[in-house]
């Protein structure tokens, strides 16, 4: 079950004020507030099966912390060299999973939760990246088999994630993107909190409309990664 964040709103926590003012600037931060802001997560996970996570109490200014259990996901490479298109073709391959292309010919679900994870190198340069699908529930115990190659289930184990919420239409911009992570890493440092430095994780919701979007940053708890 996903935790409510009513009492902090959409965003599921209270951000810090210095964020505020960069981010927006003293001027600006009144322009099109009600489409900047996101759509909530429990009204997204009305709309398709989200996968199972509680917040673990941690209250701090700029990011939410949850714990994500363990859950079978759909799982496909991104091609990196041209991320773009690397990732409209992931997508396409796990939108046909959960449409048939499985061994079971089953329509899995008509959209379903999907993340995306960057993995890094010692240089923090990109060596690979991932687009998953969580499996509903009702096919946790037995997913079918993809019948594509670059499709494959895999199970994760529980994870601690660390999120950073942003709305508005201007979806996949690598500038917002980019000052997100930045917010959210000097977030959990006031908090001394590690995050395991070679990967990152995105989520998107993009519908038209003003105040229909919701785009995520995460970071996992060192802890998380450790085998």
């Amino acid at each position: 079950a996903v935790v409510s964040t009513q009492s902090t709103g959409a965003k599921g926590y209270h951000d810090c004020e210095i964020f505020k003012k960069e981010q927006f600037g003293f001027i600006n931060n009144r322009l099109c507030i009600g489409c900047l802001k996101p759509k909530s997560l429990s009204e997204i996970c009305e709309e398709f099966e989200c996968p199972p996570m509680e917040g673990i109490g941690i209250t701090a200014c700029g990011f939410e912390a949850r714990r994500v259990l363990g859950a079978k996901w759909a799982v496909t490479p991104i091609d990196t060299t041209d991320k773009e298109k690397g990732q409209t073709e992931a997508y396409w391959r796990l939108f046909k999973y959960i449409n048939k292309a499985n061994e079971q010919g089953a329509r899995i679900a008509k959209t379903a939760y999907l993340v995306n994870r960057w993995f890094f190198d010692d240089d923090f340069k990109i060596e690979s990246a991932q687009m998953a699908l969580y499996i509903p529930s009702a096919l946790q115990g037995s997913p079918p088999r993809p019948t594509d190659d670059l499709v494959t289930v895999e199970r994760w184990d529980d994870a601690i994630t660390y999120n950073r919420v942003f709305g508005g239409d201007k979806f996949n911009n690598p500038g917002r993107t980019k000052t997100h992570f930045k917010f959210l890493r000097r977030a959990l440092r006031q908090e001394s909190i590690v995050w395991y430095r070679k990967m990152k994780m995105t989520f998107e919701y993009i519908k038209p409309g003003c105040g229909d979007q919701r785009n995520e940053v995460m970071l996992v708890d060192e802890s998380s990664m450790q085998d």
